[in-house]
């Protein structure tokens, strides 16, 4: 136990170090797709360095997917959950107007059932950062968002699904 409280103490420690700039984005996603639709609001902070930032985020997402049940096709189920990340983004040049790539993976947990794990979720993106002010930016970026999902089968066994589609995404930075 020590050692891996002085592992996590040592790489926030370098982290702290090495990091230029703290960061904060906060967003608003619209996804749609064949697997489900959602809309999401996140918040994340991080550091940067340089052309790249490294974030620790959360979110809520009000999310509903085709129910496949045997007997009813047109059945659609509806989540809230609760995805805990890291977005990992990597802007492609300096300006005022800044090109970037990024990509959360984390794990959403279902907020309607006690918290309870739900399964993965990923949301690479390529965007747009148009600086307002001194640090101060609006986002606009389009990507593919995934959420797998495990569900009960006829209450007898889970079954995992995934359940993605395009999304829109607007935010701000400083």
């Amino acid at each position: 136990m020590k050692t891996a409280i002085l592992t996590l103490f040592f790489c926030f420690t370098t982290v702290f170090a090495f990091s230029q700039t703290v960061r904060n984005e906060t967003e608003l996603r619209l996804g749609t797709g064949l697997g489900g639709t959602w809309l999401t609001f996140e918040a994340m902070n991080g550091f940067k360095f340089g052309l790249f930032s490294v974030s620790a985020g959360v979110g809520l997402h009000a999310f509903g997917y085709p129910s496949f049940d045997e007997y009813d096709f047109k059945n659609t189920t509806t989540r809230t959950l609760i995805p805990v990340f890291i977005n990992l983004k990597s802007d492609l040049m300096r300006g005022e107007i800044v090109p970037f790539l990024s990509c959360a993976i984390g794990y959403s947990f279902n907020a309607g059932n006690g918290f309870s794990g739900y399964g993965a979720y990923i949301n690479p993106e390529v965007g747009l950062s148009f600086e307002v002010i001194d640090n101060f930016s609006l986002n606009f970026s389009l990507g593919y968002g995934l959420q797998s999902t495990q569900e009960m089968n006829n209450y007898v066994s889970k079954e995992r699904h995934y359940a993605g589609g395009i999304t829109f995404r607007t935010g701000f930075s400083f």
